[in-house]
């Protein structure tokens, strides 16, 4: 799907002409969207309906997974060049300007030719030149990372200023949910969650992210944020959930935003039913963590996975070398996006010229952080928050189950810092995160069901990557150009286990393999240890056996079909 906002003084219906007349030689022009942003606005404002207007179609044009957003002006402009380098870097969006008319075309044409999900995919993964794949991205936040180094580097842009930087931050902390809504029915169902039901969808284990719309997973987020935060000020928690789900591909069929959502809420789930977490955290302050850290860690913690896996990704050695150690790339890079959005996109850097200048109120925008400036930047503790998202690499799963079954509760109670040893540092933390990231298994037969839908779609694209790596032409059947809530005519959320059976055929396999191998040993291990801190262990094994044998009961009744047959 192709979109394209037009920020200029031209005539827009020629505009909008001229471009129907570019696609509608190589796809459907029903999926164009057309938006126009009256350049007559102050600067601030025709920025904050930019953002508006971006978020606006990662929650709404659902139709085609890959969106391609071309912004349309007709002169430089810093401030959106900003906005798309440094704050929508996942985003396929290119700025086009109107006057230079061959480069126009050219590249318009050029990104539909190529809009693939196959060379997507393998060019997200591995190709230096795509500017949200892998490499360019964690090369692009290690500069962010070294302050000293990027101090140095924009000093010598005379485009770049910082006062330009924390105005781009404070339109997006003025933005609010309510500001995204569409509501003249153009769109669709815009309805959000009644905010009374809320605390009652949080906190059960039945949660089903596949039933809800973009707009109220974001909303589920911002509760459940807010709810174990406490912040006085719900625009941080709002600008750091919207850009949460920027950080996620869209076209990946598991991990992606709904993952993020379904982990963030286990995570609440299974800390809220922790008896007296925090207060046995008494080894010394390293060992406490904070809601915020934990929560926010879960929420991002496959920020920009690649739809791919370490195995995959740690192919390409010489550049992984360059960077970083080959130990859990992936797991890397998704830390790094944490950082990047808490440091350089919620958190304000001190700008005495941006306050003398007075330019909230004189463009109407409000300075929306107040007594909450900068908190979640100061609270937040991100050598721990780390420490727990390199806890989800799935290729460290056998280490952590010995670590699980050696592990020493009463010596823990007793010690707080678990005899000081620093490979049990935090240890029921990364038990819990880690628990939550697998849990799809433990939640009832049918919601778990839809989740192994995921994660055989997402299988897929894996020999897709395997086979364009290898130079080979193979046909594209993973179903990407719709939402990515519905398969086969019907949203994910509707399909009954028998709908997930027909749709996937090998999730009975799939299932008992990942149950068997991975999850069974995990869960009762964790189950036994910590059933006296929490209870809700207990129906968490009770739910996997149960699965586990209908699942098992599916496979033998395939092989007994395959037998007759």
């Amino acid at each position: 799907m192709f979109h394209y906002i037009t920020i200029s003084e031209r005539d827009n219906e020629k505009i909008k002409s001229k471009l129907l007349t570019i696609n509608s030689s190589t796809h459907d022009i029903r999926n164009n969207s057309f938006a126009f942003i009256n350049p007559s606005l102050t600067p601030d404002l025709i920025l904050k309906q930019l953002i508006i207007k971006i978020y606006q179609i990662r929650l709404y044009y659902n139709q085609c997974i890959n969106d391609n957003i071309f912004i349309l002006l007709d002169t430089n402009n810093n401030s959106i060049q900003y906005l798309v380098e440094e704050v929508f870097t996942l985003l396929n969006i290119r700025i086009i300007l109107l006057d230079d008319k061959s480069n126009f075309m050219k590249i318009i044409s050029k990104r539909i030719e190529k809009d693939d999900f196959t060379n997507r995919l393998y060019t997200r993964s591995y190709c230096n030149d795509c500017s949200s794949n892998y490499y360019t991205i964690f090369k692009h936040l290690l500069f962010l990372s070294n302050e000293e180094h990027r101090m140095e580097i924009l000093h010598k842009d005379n485009n770049f200023n910082f006062s330009l930087e924390n105005r781009v931050k404070d339109i997006m902390l003025s933005i609010t949910l309510d500001d995204i809504i569409i509501k003249d029915g153009s769109m669709g169902n815009s309805r959000l969650l009644n905010k009374k039901s809320l605390d009652s969808i949080v906190d059960d284990w039945a949660f089903n992210c596949n039933i809800y719309n973009k707009l109220q997973l974001i909303q589920l987020g911002i509760h459940i944020l807010s709810k174990k935060i406490g912040f006085t000020n719900i625009q941080y928690i709002t600008s750091l959930v919207l850009l949460s789900e920027i950080y996620y591909h869209q076209d990946n069929k598991f991990h992606n935003f709904y993952h993020a959502i379904d982990v963030l809420q286990a995570t609440h789930y299974l800390s809220s039913n922790w008896t007296n977490l925090e207060s046995q955290s008494s080894g010394g302050q390293e060992e406490h963590v904070n809601n915020m850290t934990l929560l926010i860690s879960a929420l991002l913690h496959d920020s920009a996975h690649t739809g791919s896996n370490n195995n995959l990704v740690s192919q390409n050695k010489d550049l992984i070398t360059q960077l970083h150690s080959a130990e859990s790339p992936l797991e890397k890079i998704h830390f790094k996006m944490l950082s990047h959005i808490i440091k350089d996109l919620i958190s304000n850097r001190p700008n005495e010229e941006l306050e003398s200048q007075n330019i909230h109120k004189s463009n109407n925008i409000s300075k929306s952080i107040n007594n909450d400036d900068n908190l979640i930047e100061k609270t937040f503790q991100f050598n721990i928050s780390e420490k727990l998202i390199l806890a989800t690499d799935m290729q460290r799963h056998v280490e952590f189950i010995e670590r699980l079954k050696n592990f020493d509760l009463e010596n823990y109670k007793n010690n707080g810092n678990e005899s000081n040893s620093v490979d049990n540092s935090l240890f029921k933390y990364k038990m819990i995160i880690k628990a939550a990231d697998i849990s799809n298994v433990t939640r009832p037969l049918e919601i778990s069901a839809q989740w192994g839908v995921r994660i055989a779609q997402e299988f897929k694209s894996y020999g897709l990557l395997t086979a364009e790596s290898n130079n080979k032409k193979i046909p594209c059947n993973t179903t990407n150009r719709q939402d990515d809530r519905i398969y086969n005519g019907m949203r994910l959320g509707e399909l009954s286990v028998k709908d997930c059976v027909k749709l996937e055929p090998g999730v009975c396999k799939s299932q008992v393999f990942f149950i068997e191998v991975f999850a069974r040993s995990f869960f009762i291990s964790l189950r036994d240890k910590f059933i006296s801190e929490n209870g809700t262990l207990k129906q968490l094994v009770v739910n996997l056996e149960e699965n586990y044998l209908f699942w098992q009961k599916c496979v033998e009744a395939n092989e007994k079909k395959d037998t007759e047959n």
